[in-house]
Parts: structure tokens; C-alpha cells; sequence
């Protein structure tokens, strides 16, 4: 490496917890989904802090969103998200079908993203301003489609 390093790689490292990482997937996959960024980075960032606040708030024993619907519908969370499941699957296992493509909608980029905001929002103290303006611009156009 060079003496002078990009100013982004000054810090030789960084200590994160898997909620403070979630955070950063949240606010960085609304932020790019505002900006009208490609849907794929979107998805693969807010389905991964999707999964892993869903799975602190289970351990936790938190009621999320994902477990809310679930219930409400009378099947597991597994059942719930299997759609996501499978598309982040895909989109990052090129050892399955490489050749393959996929049908990414905008509406489970959206999905992915709202229960990643809203469980957030259940287990955190703090709830970064990504995710609230997200979750209050997806309320207000479930209220405005009623």
C-alpha cells in the first residue's frame, strides 16, 4: 500500500455489532432505493439486515413483523419470506444456475426493505432517519392506495 492511503481506508479496521451492521444495510439501501439506484444492490443490502434483525429479534424474543404476519396468517416465518429467501439466494450463489436470470420486482425490493425498517424499529433504541422517513413514505402510500 502507498503511504498516503485514500482517505477511506485511513481506519485500519472497524469493530461492528450485527445490529450496528443491519443499521448501516438500512440506511444505505434506503438511501440508494430514494436515489433510484439499481434494485439488486437494494435488495441484496436491506434482505440482509432483513435477516438478521429478524433473527435478533426472535433470539431476543421480540415480537417482529416478520413473526406479527406470520402468525396472523397461520405460517411459519420461513413460510413468510420464502420469496426473499429464494431471490437472495439467487442472487448470490453462482455455484446454482449460473446462467439462469431472475425476475427482480420492485415490490419485493420494497417489501424487503419495510420489514427490514420495521423490525429494526422494534429492537433498537435508536432507528436511524433512513428508516423512519422509509417506513412513514411506505405507510403513506398504503393510506394514499386505501
Amino acid at each position: 500500500m502507498s503511504d498516503n492511503p485514500h482517505p477511506a481506508f485511513a481506519a485500519s479496521k472497524i469493530v461492528v455489532t450485527k445490529l450496528e451492521a443491519a443499521e448501516a444495510h438500512i440506511k444505505t439501501a434506503a438511501r440508494l432505493y430514494f436515489e433510484g439506484a439499481h434494485l439488486v444492490p437494494v435488495f441484496t443490502l436491506a434482505n440482509a439486515a432483513r435477516e438478521v434483525v429478524a433473527t435478533i429479534g426472535e433470539k431476543a424474543k421480540i415480537e417482529t413483523v416478520h413473526s406479527a404476519l406470520a402468525s396472523s396468517r397461520g405460517i411459519s416465518t420461513k413460510e413468510l419470506v420464502s420469496d426473499l429467501s429464494g431471490a437472495a439466494g439467487f442472487l448470490k450463489h453462482a455455484d446454482r444456475k449460473a446462467a439462469d436470470a431472475m425476475e427482480l420486482k420492485e415490490e419485493m425490493v420494497a417489501v424487503a426493505l419495510q420489514l427490514a425498517c420495521r423490525d429494526f424499529c422494534a429492537i433498537a433504541q435508536d432507528v436511524p432517519i433512513e428508516a423512519q422517513i422509509y417506513d412513514a413514505w411506505i405507510l403513506a402510500l398504503t393510506i394514499k392506495s386505501q
